[in-house]
């Protein structure tokens, strides 16, 4: 057996002698050492993983810098699924040998397998800045910032790989997406002024400026895209569809609707084109029952075709979410994330429909697992906050909504609602000095709006708290008028009475 063992000794060195030091002679003890390493190697390599655990571990405590034997060691917490285990000792690896690019790229996955995203950016950047990259670690970048939410780090990442790789398409788009996202105008139309420059005649530059177009109400520009890329390819359907549209003006929205029956059920068109024809009728389908209808009947049609597809039933929810029955969205928000979970909209709105629903259960579920997935999302915190404190966990609220009011956020109205159910949980703990002083901090606000139902609402309580009854109540029945549930405010009210 120690022959056999004395082989893989040998036949292991050129690999050890990559990953650490191995000395010019090998004295007994230490080859000793060796072949208790092998040991625990083979019985790795036989998926005897409890017992190559427990070999290694015993080798780690007689020689704890041993990277080799601490990376194989997070190897196996890595086949088990023990993230967190397999990231500490990798790590312990790297801190031994930093430069080793096998520990590196290792943990890089296991940051990317645990949604450990701010580790795993600053693992792409040490890539970069060593020179171990191609532009796939930008565009994980891109998508890692976009995913936090931090779309500002994103269109800076994808500066300094122009600056090293120069203009391209794939850059061009993503930065265009970037700022839609964000809404910025002014900077979205440089870009398809210079994507349009430098790829004026690549159909897919040219239906992205057409979409902007179209979003933007310029139907004018929009057509003359579409025209351009029909004489690039004549066989375009969504050029084809848009410039039927435009010659179907006369007809009624339902009548050009129910025209798209056939395109639905077309094999030659795809599932993308035919989602984008239905999205413009989405947000009417909420005032014509006739429109709600029809794209009920073809989000059934896309839900034969393309079965479990993660955006026809995002789509198939957005239907009804729209139409102002966030009941049944639920189901597909539920059944697209399923398939795919890195889109934060979808997130979003089965969280927008739970709590519409008042399904806090529920609710209380998602956001958990949203925050796993996006921990710089304000709006994750904003429901976990809301979630807690009516289910009746206003310390469990506090701690969320703390955390949540420090994440930039482009809607204020989310920030001050964070702010006043922070009030609110103050008051549910009986802290009335921080309740009284961050409700005059929020009352002093320009941008507050005074007439907001939740604010009026939490004005009451402060004034009750005061010992002022009757204007608590007075700002109360504002809050009724203003919106506010008028059952729950009148048990308020009842009770002063």
């Amino acid at each position: 057996m120690r022959n056999i063992f004395l082989i893989f000794l040998i036949l292991l060195f050129p690999m050890l002698a990559l990953i650490g030091q191995i000395p010019e002679r090998i004295s007994e003890e230490q080859l000793g050492s060796e072949a208790v390493f092998l040991d625990a190697l083979q019985m790795k390599l036989l998926d005897k993983y409890d017992e190559a655990l427990k070999a290694f571990t015993e080798i780690e405590k007689t020689d704890p810098t041993n990277d080799v034997v601490l990376f194989e060691i997070a190897t196996i917490y890595e086949a088990a699924n023990n993230f967190p285990n397999a990231i500490n000792y990798v790590e312990k690896a790297i801190a031994i040998q930093p430069k080793n690019m096998v520990y590196r790229q290792f943990a890089m996955d296991l940051y990317r397998m645990s949604n450990d995203i701010p580790k795993y950016n600053l693992e792409l950047e040490y890539q970069i800045a060593n020179g171990k990259y191609n532009e796939d670690h930008f565009y994980q970048l891109v998508k890692n910032h976009n995913r936090m939410g931090d779309y500002k780090e994103s269109v800076k990442v994808l500066e300094r790989l122009e600056k090293m790789a120069g203009y391209t398409k794939k850059l061009g788009l993503t930065r265009t997406k970037i700022f839609q996202r964000e809404n910025d105008q002014k900077k979205l139309g440089k870009e398809l002024e210079k994507l349009e420059k430098n790829f004026g005649n690549d159909v897919e530059v040219l239906q992205q400026i057409a979409t902007v177009h179209q979003a933007n109400n310029d139907m004018k520009e929009a057509l003359e895209c579409y025209q351009k890329i029909l004489k690039i390819d004549p066989h375009h359907a969504g050029a084809q569809i848009f410039i039927a549209s435009q010659s179907s003006q006369s007809r009624s929205e339902i009548q050009y609707l129910r025209s798209f029956g056939s395109l639905m059920e077309s094999e030659n068109l795809s599932k993308d084109d035919k989602i984008k024809q239905l999205i413009p009728f989405i947000p009417k389908g909420a005032e014509d029952p006739e429109i709600f209808s029809v794209l009920l009947d073809y989000a059934e049609i896309l839900q034969k075709m393309y079965p479990g597809d993660p955006k026809v039933n995002a789509m198939h929810g957005d239907i009804y979410y729209n139409a102002r029955q966030p009941g049944f969205s639920v189901k597909y928000y539920k059944q697209s994330l399923v398939y795919i979970k890195s889109v934060f909209e979808v997130w979003q709105q089965l969280m927008q429909a739970l709590d519409l629903t008042g399904q806090y259960r529920e609710l209380e579920k998602i956001v958990m697992e949203a925050l796993e997935l996006y921990p710089n999302q304000a709006v994750c915190y904003y429901f976990a906050g809301k979630t807690k404190l009516i289910t009746g966990q206003p310390a469990a609220s506090l701690e969320f909504l703390e955390e949540g009011v420090k994440i930039p956020v482009n809607n204020a109205q989310i920030r001050s609602d964070m702010k006043l159910m922070m009030v609110d949980a103050y008051i549910q703990l009986h802290k009335k000095d921080p309740a009284q002083k961050l409700f005059s901090e929020l009352n002093s606000d320009p941008e507050i709006r005074k007439d907001h139902p939740y604010f009026l609402e939490i004005y009451g309580h402060i004034l009750n708290l005061q010992g002022r009854k009757n204007e608590a109540i007075d700002k109360w029945q504002q809050a009724i008028q203003s919106g506010a549930n008028k059952e729950r405010i009148q048990k308020l009210i009842d009770g002063l009475k």
